[in-house]
Parts: C-alpha cells; sequence; structure tokens
C-alpha cells in the first residue's frame, strides 16, 4: 500500500472518529464547566446563609423564646434565597419564585434538625362517579364522559 492509499485510509475512517470524539469531549467540558458554575453558586448561597444564621444566634437567648429559632431560620432562608437569585442573574426575583425550586432546606443543629420545605396542596377534582379527573396544575383540561373538567 502506497502513502495514497494510506491517506485516503486515514481521511475516510479516522478523521471523522476523531472529528465525532472531539465533539462529545467539547461538550463534556462545556457540561462540566456550568456544573462547576453552578456548585460555586449554591456554594456562595449556602455560606451566605450559615453566616446569617450564626450571626443571628450569637447573642440570643434561644431556651426564652419559643419562636425565635423560626424567626432566624426564615431570615437564612431570605439571605440564601436572595443570594440565590442574585448569583443566578435573577436579583430581582422575590423569595416566592426561588422556593418552588428548592426541595427542602435542612438545618441539623445540638438539639435536633429542623426541615424547611414549601408546601403545596394539589386540587383534585372528582366526576360523579368517583374518578379522578385532574390534579395539580392549573388550566389543565380534561373530556371525560363527554364531561369537561377543568381544573382552575
Amino acid at each position: 500500500m502506497n502513502l495514497q492509499g494510506i491517506s485516503v485510509l486515514f481521511i475516510i475512517i479516522f478523521l471523522p472518529i476523531l472529528m465525532i470524539s472531539t465533539y462529545f469531549i467539547e461538550k463534556e467540558i462545556d457540561t462540566i464547566n456550568i456544573q462547576t458554575s453552578y456548585d460555586t453558586k449554591l456554594m456562595d448561597a449556602t455560606s451566605d446563609a450559615l453566616s446569617a444564621f450564626e450571626i443571628n444566634t450569637a447573642n440570643e437567648d434561644l431556651s426564652t423564646i419559643s419562636d425565635s429559632l423560626r424567626s432566624i431560620i426564615e431570615a437564612s432562608n431570605s439571605v440564601f434565597t436572595t443570594t440565590l437569585a442574585t448569583n443566578l442573574g435573577m436579583s430581582g426575583a422575590n423569595q416566592n419564585s426561588i422556593l418552588p425550586y428548592i426541595p427542602a432546606i435542612v438545618y441539623t443543629l445540638y438539639d435536633g434538625y429542623y426541615i424547611y420545605s414549601p408546601v403545596q396542596s394539589p386540587k383534585v377534582v372528582v366526576d360523579t362517579e368517583g374518578v379522578y379527573v385532574c390534579v395539580g396544575d392549573e388550566g389543565v383540561t380534561i373530556n371525560h364522559s363527554n364531561a369537561r373538567y377543568i381544573c382552575l
């Protein structure tokens, strides 16, 4: 086999494989960069929330007031969501627009743990036969046995 045959073989077989693998490696690098960016933003927001929690509990006697720890945790959650929204470029967002995307925030303390989670109660529509027609999302329409049910 001469040099021309080897070069044609290289162009036909190895060059497409090399181009495809380069594309996939480039996409993997982009994914890792985005993941690192999100991890950094979450760590910054967590650090700010912990700092706010420590500052608020430094001079507080938690044994005398029962609701003081709850207010401190709510203030820490507010700092977390504000910092997270600012880091994600949504500085005008309020806490209600960020919290549905956070499944739970857990505080582990000496006397136990506290879980802060958004509460959702889905709306269920039941027809005359006892069949669940619609659960959850607003504006969903379902046709069931020639009757139209709308979740509002």
